[in-house]
């Protein structure tokens, strides 16, 4: 959401305006909930949006001033109906997740080593032993 357009502080004063009732009380404008805290809304994703309207400013008309208990769970809708999108726009592109990790073939077995040169010795009874063997 980097590129998220934002509205301006001159458009939230006139969303603010258009909530505040005749005596002065700010009121959500989906369910009139009064001394709440109320946030701005988006109207549109703006990752639904296509690439002209996106180059178009924000207006007032673009939000709402929404209480919290009215914006969380519209932005639970909203970002299920993106995963969707996405979802859909994946499959189409012929884009798939991997079911199941791939499995390899795995490593072939290990070779038992040569214990007879150890890391005491420093090899001297190997030396030795070949040393008496060619003396015969």
């Amino acid at each position: 959401m980097a590129n998220r357009q934002n509205f301006t502080r001159a458009i939230l004063v006139e969303m603010a305006k258009r909530c505040t009732r005749p005596d002065g009380q700010m009121a959500c404008e989906r369910c009139g909930a009064i001394g709440v805290r109320l946030e701005a809304h988006h109207g549109i994703m703006d990752a639904m949006k296509s690439a002209e309207a996106k180059k178009r400013r924000l207006t007032a008309a673009d939000g709402e001033m929404i209480c919290v208990p009215c914006h969380q769970p519209e932005t639970a809708r909203q970002r299920k109906e993106l995963a969707r999108a996405e979802a859909s726009e994946a499959r189409h592109l012929g884009v798939h997740r991997a079911r199941k990790p791939f499995r390899s073939r795995g490593f072939p077995p290990a070779v038992p080593k040569d214990r007879t040169v150890t890391k005491h010795t420093n090899g001297v009874n190997e030396i030795a032993r070949r040393f008496a063997a060619t003396e015969d």
